[in-house]
């Protein structure tokens, strides 16, 4: 936020960095790795600014952002730090000068709503039931055999040294922690359900 109100009141001055520089005994690239937000100036430095520009230091030091636009800034930033964003997997978007107050407003938009989107559930409780009710129907039609599944778990449990018999629960969790998972035991799951599996966090919880 520093950043951003030093940079509107260099700006609403008329001075470059390099002017401004000049007035305070700092180089452009310094002053720049502060508006950005890379570097926190000591205040000594701040009342040194302050003074350059002609302004109280706590003209500064407040939390609000100086205009729209520099909220729009602060507010894109902040999502292309968010997991939602970094998963699309673009390049970080610098904004300049150039780019036109109404795509950030879009840019951000977009971002709030991605955010918004990946909180919401997978299913709605419709759509969970219709799930439900094709895979029962698609199980009866194997009579409850899928090869797939039952080489996968072979293979798993060769994998683990399982030699024959009833599973452990160490035979088992050591199986879970093969495929990256770790399990959590927990005693406030619905009666209905018998695990959980958070596929963000790689964990499965199962009822204490």
């Amino acid at each position: 936020m520093f950043g951003q109100r030093l940079k509107h009141a260099r700006r609403a001055k008329g001075l470059t960095l390099a002017d401004l520089g000049a007035k305070v005994g700092r180089t452009p690239s310094v002053l720049s790795l502060i508006e950005n937000g890379k570097r926190e100036p000591r205040l000594s430095l701040v009342e040194q600014l302050a003074g350059a520009l002609g302004i109280p230091v706590a003209e500064l030091l407040k939390k609000q952002p100086p205009s729209r636009r520099a909220q729009l800034e602060i507010a894109l930033e902040q999502a292309q730090r968010d997991p939602s964003y970094s998963a699309l997997g673009l390049p970080e978007l610098r904004v300049g000068t150039r780019v036109p107050t109404d795509v950030l407003e879009h840019l951000v938009a977009l971002a709030s709503e991605l955010r918004a989107q990946r909180a919401k559930p997978a299913a709605t409780p419709e759509e969970a039931r219709a799930a439900n009710a094709a895979l029962r129907a698609s199980m009866r039609e194997q009579d409850n055999h899928f090869p797939a599944i039952e080489q996968a778990a072979a293979e798993a449990l060769k994998r683990a040294d399982y030699g024959g018999g009833a599973l452990s629960q160490g035979m088992l969790l050591t199986v879970v922690a093969r495929h990256g998972f770790t399990v959590r035991f927990a005693a406030d799951l619905p009666r209905s359900v018998r695990s959980l599996t958070d596929l963000r966090t790689n964990r499965i919880y199962v009822k204490q």
